[in-house]
């Protein structure tokens, strides 16, 4: 990543190859094996891999891990992530983000892409390993998950185009149909808990009324 950082001046951030990490490597053939997923999270614009690097219309992005293409792209996921320290005089993470800041790369990324341009290196490659505790429970987990997305979605697309409201309530109709298809009421409570929760906190988070989008 330094040679890339060092041949292209312009670009200010980058990110390397991530493996290990919600079975990146292995998508390739849980796609084959349920096709299903795959048919979901590109219907209703949810996170995926293999990817552009781009942000879609509901706030999300396709992630480019497990591609081998070099390439310029709009999200950075932490891990092997890297930035000019210029990027740190003029940005920072948000504190506003709950738990362990579920999504604030993606939101630092989103911000530092509309001004500057970032890279994904293919060839810089990192293994990613978990621990077993961390995360909280699954219902804690989404509802953390469903409130930061629709936070980082007014904060950084909505002000943008506010037409964007449609994609963004379809992906959250996909998050919870994803879950109903896996039989599962956990996520569906969490995201529920979720939606709850941005509606009672919105004027907080971003500083205007409670309003009703």
């Amino acid at each position: 990543m330094n040679k890339t950082f060092n041949d292209y001046p312009d670009y200010m951030g980058g990110m390397g190859a991530i493996t290990g990490i919600g079975g990146y490597e292995q998508t390739l053939r849980r796609r084959a094996i349920d096709t299903l997923n795959h048919i979901l999270q590109r219907t209703f614009l949810l996170v995926s891999s293999y990817g552009n690097g781009k942000f879609q219309k509901s706030g999300l992005p396709r992630h480019p891990h497990g591609t081998n293409e070099f390439k310029e792209v709009e999200v950075l996921s932490g891990g092997l992530t890297g930035y000019r320290k210029e990027i740190f005089k003029e940005f920072e993470f948000d504190e506003k983000l709950i738990g362990y800041s579920y999504m604030e790369d993606i939101d630092f990324s989103r911000r530092v892409s509309y001004k500057y341009k970032l890279f994904y290196d293919p060839q810089a490659k990192l293994e990613h390993k978990h621990t077993a505790g961390g995360r909280g429970g699954i219902r804690d987990n989404r509802k953390m998950y469903m409130l930061n997305h629709r936070y980082l979605f007014f904060k950084n697309f909505y002000p943008r185009n506010r037409l964007l409201i449609i994609p963004h309530w379809w992906s959250i109709l996909g998050l919870i149909a994803y879950s109903l298809i896996s039989w599962s009421k956990e996520p569906v409570k969490g995201y529920l808990d979720g939606l709850r929760e941005f509606r009672k906190r919105k004027g907080e988070l971003l500083g205007v009324g409670s309003g009703k989008a």
